[in-house]
């Protein structure tokens, strides 16, 4: 057996021995039946000698059925039941000495059984396990072993410098706001020196990295107060060094500028090349956790989108404006000379983006986490963006109360044969007022546009067109499509209603029955009847007054006989100074007016 402890410990497990040769042999000669069997032992992560490092005493059991036995824990050689025995000198290490280059060292492991289990051995107390240091055999020492104990030693290859490098520690320059890249590097690590790569964005070993616009920088580019760059650093080992690895991947620890980075095999798939990188300039942009947009011109029926907005302040700028409606499942993206319509909701998009030296808050989860105001209204924050970007909205519905889809138009004077086309008309509907009337003879079935001076022509029949426009924020009722579909009478008749894809206006046609010969003389104008009698009952009293009165709130539309006879003022328009007139001739004033005489 090899020499393996020194003189004490020698002598104490000597002891040992001769207390169990007193024994009878058959009581040893088979494992107990009530226990579990141990056939093999495993320890794994035994740090290799290397020449001028102190002994390492670390090492891992692959099971719990076994421990380190520390039965030798006074004697100040062996830590936690192991030691390491210099086969070369033939003595034992202590702690704090350091392997010698050539020499060979065996590390002996001292186990104990757990409860329930017991080391198989043979008929003569012969231990009868495996065991494996390392993942390699290692040996059982079978005189100095029982049931409840086992010495393991495994012996290393003769001792060398440790060649293989597993941490490595640069230092870079720290990038200054306004300042330039630096390609200079202070290895701190022998054995290392900086590598050569195939890249373009290298310069003598160094690359930089801007990480927020995803470019890779050259000497010129100047770094950014709100900037987060990486430094990028390929590193070759010299002589007999080599990097760490496992499976082909680097296993090193990289220390760049006294903190910790990470570290790849560089593109080589070997051991002898690495890049090693850390983000060595961080964000020290002010975060903004409130924005507000003003400028907004909210929407109103007929108005047009706004896309003109405003930061209200410099921490952020404007980076699209959208308008949309929403009302329908389809939503429609407007156009600056689209306008909007009663009874339907928009939603105005506002794209924001961070300045310089300023981010937005976000979340721990990166979503972005901000209050906002658009035109006042509480603003939603939609899509995760990133810290620099942020898109919010907010949405208006437009009130259908100002729709209008029904029109009465009053006072256009029927076609008489001799006279010539009368152009006024009046719109008792709220909201909306006649703008323009236009005759057509439609005798032919074509309307033919009838000018000013025409006259009309017995027989034939004419069309009235009147166009009816909107006013303030009222609009004509439209269709999903846009078309109009608002209806309306002319002097108390149902009227044709031109559709059109414009809900400001509405025109309205009305056909007269054919123009009759004037039954006297066509020359001199026709009997109408008497002058102030609205309801045409051959009197003039206070139920003619009521009447225009009615026909002026659009209750009780007059005939256009009544209309004629209701202008006592001949203003052409029949008003409420008409029936004051008529009031005031019922109780015997004067009016100036021709009030009871016929027409």
């Amino acid at each position: 057996m090899k020499k393996i402890l020194s003189v004490k410990v020698l002598s104490l497990i000597l002891v040992i021995m001769m207390l169990l040769s007193a024994l009878s042999v058959n009581v040893f000669a088979a494992n107990s039946s009530d226990v579990d069997i141990i056939k093999e032992v495993s320890v794994y992560g035994v740090h290799t000698p290397y020449a001028g490092e102190c002994p390492d005493y670390t090492g891992k059991l692959a099971s719990s059925a076994y421990t380190y036995d520390d039965q030798l824990a006074d004697d100040p050689e062996v830590v936690d039941g192991k030691w390491w025995y210099d086969e070369t000198a033939r003595a034992v290490v202590s702690p704090e000495d350091t392997f010698v280059k050539g020499h060979i060292y065996t590390f002996t492991i001292m186990l104990v059984a757990n409860d329930g289990y017991e080391f198989r051995v043979d008929n003569y107390n012969t231990p009868f396990i495996s065991a494996t240091v390392n993942g390699e055999t290692a040996d059982v020492v079978d005189d100095l072993t029982g049931k409840k104990r086992a010495f393991v030693e495994f012996t290393f290859e003769p001792c060398d410098y440790n060649y293989e490098i597993s941490e490595v520690e640069v230092n870079v320059e720290e990038p200054v706001a306004g300042g330039y890249p630096s390609y200079d590097v202070e290895i701190l690590t022998g054995g290392v020196v900086g590598d050569e790569s195939d890249s373009p964005y290298y310069i003598e070993s160094v690359a930089w990295y801007d990480c927020v616009n995803q470019t890779f920088l050259d000497p010129s580019h100047t770094f950014k107060e709100d900037g987060i760059y990486e430094v990028n650093i390929v590193l070759t080992t010299i002589g007999d060094y080599y990097f760490a690895t496992k499976n082909d991947k680097a296993e090193v620890n990289a220390i760049i500028n006294g903190k910790e980075g990470i570290s790849e095999t560089a593109g080589k798939n070997d051991k002898y090349h690495i890049r090693v990188a850390r983000v060595v300039y961080g964000d020290i942009r002010e975060e903004v956790s409130y924005v507000e947009v003003t400028g907004v011109t909210e929407p109103t029926v007929g108005s047009t989108p706004d896309f003109d907005v405003t930061p209200a302040n410099d921490k952020f700028c404007i980076n699209g404006v959208f308008w949309t409606d929403v009302t329908e499942s389809t939503e429609v993206n407007l156009k600056a000379d689209d306008t909007f319509k009663a009874g339907h909701t928009y939603e105005l998009q506002v794209w924001l983006r961070a300045n310089d030296n300023y981010k937005f808050s976000t979340d721990e989860d990166g979503y972005i986490d901000i209050m906002a105001l658009v035109g006042g209204l509480q603003a939603d924050v939609i899509v995760p963006g990133s810290e620099i970007s942020a898109e919010l909205f907010v949405r208006y519905t437009l009130s259908a109360d100002n729709v209008i889809s029904f029109v009465e138009v009053v006072d256009v004077v029927a076609p008489v044969a001799g006279n010539n086309p009368v152009y006024d008309a009046f719109c008792t509907t709220q909201g909306c007022n006649v703008s323009k009337v236009e005759w057509y003879d439609v005798t032919e079935g074509r309307g033919v546009l009838m000018n000013e001076g025409d006259a009309f022509e017995a027989g034939r029949k004419y069309e009235a067109v009147v166009r009816v426009d909107a006013e303030g924020n009222h609009v004509f009722e439209v269709d999903d499509i846009g078309a109009n579909i608002a209806e309306g009478t002319i002097n108390g008749e149902r009227a044709d209603a031109y559709s059109s894809y414009d809900d400001t206006y509405l025109e309205l046609g009305y056909t007269f029955a054919p123009c009759a010969e004037n039954p006297t003389n066509p020359s001199e104008p026709v009997y109408v009847g008497i002058l102030g009698d609205a309801n045409e009952d051959s009197n003039v009293n206070v139920k003619d007054a009521t009447a225009i009165q009615k026909h002026i709130a659009g209750l009780a539309p007059l005939t256009e006989t009544g209309v004629k006879l209701a202008d006592v003022d001949a203003s052409t328009i029949v008003n409420i100074k008409d029936a004051t007139a008529i009031q005031k001739h019922i109780a015997g004033l004067d009016t100036g007016f021709d009030i009871d005489k016929e027409i």
